[in-house]
Order: structure tokens, then sequence, then C-alpha cells
């Protein structure tokens, strides 16, 4: 994945550098195999491949979910060489939940007794501009009772809790294909118009490519030879 162009003094930081990284669960057992991940501002990366191919590995990787047996030459990531979710301008969009869960998994916050605007209620009035924007973007009532919700509507939430701060580089792991495709289209165009007005950049992985491989910029394909 190479997307930069040759430095000059006006352009701009890249988002991500990461040079010839290799990274395995298991010694000896490869997953990913002399990776070059360049990320210039104002890029929609779009990155597809097989299952097992190692996206979702990549992606947790670059939101600091993953962050041991790493070996690179070079790993930046929003300028620093351990990025965390919600932490110096990295958002991650990834996960699942459902409405039904078992006695032995803790607490989902988004299935409590809670309205909407009491969520991260002190974000939310650090950030009301963007709030409301995300707001209308996704379709929310910030009156929803978040026990209530369809799984839907908390995914929503969710997305609106994870963007309320500007951010500089937002990974989504298939967590778009599920909203209505009304809130998907809106989804896209606002996405578009961070990474425009501010230099932000987003790498969607998705199977579903509706109306994605006209939105982005870049497509990466990561092979199930783990290059």
């Amino acid at each position: 994945m190479n997307i930069e162009e040759p430095p000059t003094e006006e352009t701009p930081k890249n988002v991500c550098t990461i040079r010839n990284m290799n990274f395995e669960y298991d010694a000896g057992v490869p997953n990913i195999v002399g990776l070059d991940c360049i990320i210039k501002p104002n890029s929609k990366v779009i990155l597809v491949g097989a299952n097992g191919a190692g996206k979702s590995t990549l992606l947790r990787i670059l939101t600091g979910q993953i962050f041991m047996n790493i070996d690179a030459d070079e790993f930046d990531v929003c300028g620093g060489t351990r990025p965390n979710d919600q932490h110096n301008g990295v958002a991650y969009l990834g996960g699942v939940w459902k409405r039904r869960r078992t006695g032995f998994e803790g607490v989902c916050p988004y299935t409590m007794d809670m309205a909407a605007r009491d969520m991260m209620k002190e974000w939310q009035l650090e950030h009301v501009e963007r709030r409301d924007e995300l707001v209308r973007v996704l379709g929310i009532n910030l009156d929803w009772r978040m026990h209530e919700c369809s799984d839907g509507q908390r995914k929503k939430v969710r997305i609106m809790i994870k963007l309320l701060r500007p951010f500089k580089l937002c990974i989504i792991d298939e967590f778009a294909a599920e909203l209505d495709i009304f809130s998907r289209s809106r989804f896209f165009d606002y996405l578009a118009k961070e990474c425009e007005e501010r230099g932000a950049s987003v790498v969607y992985a998705t199977h579903i490519f509706d109306h994605a491989d006209v939105w982005g910029t870049h497509v990466a394909f990561m092979q199930l030879n783990k290059t």
C-alpha cells in the first residue's frame, strides 16, 4: 500500500508511514510479510482481500490494539510509534456486539438504560458542533434509550462517540456495511469532507463495494500469501 509523492517543503507529513513491516502472532508463523503502508493526507483507501489475508490484523496494528511481535524499518502513525484508538487523532470503528449476551460476558455500555445524549457526556459537550453534525448525518435521536435501541441504532451512536474528537486517521473494519443506505451515503460524504477540509485519511476494509469504490481514492489489495 504505497500512496506517497516525492516530498517537498510544502508537502504535508504522511498520516502513516510504515516500511518493511513483518508481524507474526506465533513465532515462526508469519502473518504479514514486508508490508509498506504509506498514506498521505486526504486519502480514502479501500482495503480488500480474501478472508484470512490479514486485513483486520493490519487495522488492529494501525490502531495499537496489536503492538507486540512487530518488526519494521519505520513505523509512524499520526506522528507516533505507538498508536492508540481515540488518542492522537486515531479513531477505530470495528468489533462486533449483539443484543443477546451471555452471562459470562461483561456489560456492554451501549446496552445500558441511558440516553444517547448521556454517552460520554463530557466529550459531547466539548464537541457540540461535531456531535450535532454526526447526529444529522447518521439520523440519531439523542433521546434514544440505549437498552431499547436496535443493533443498527447502537452502531450509529457508537460511530458518533468515536468521531466526536477530530481524527487524523479513521480506521473502519466493515463497520459501515450494516448502516441503512441513506445513512451510509451521508456518512461517506461526511468522511470525504473531513479528509478534504482537515487533511485526514480513512482506511476502510470491506468486502462490499456498494458506493465505496466511487468514494475511495485508492484501493489496496492484501494477498493470501501474506504480502
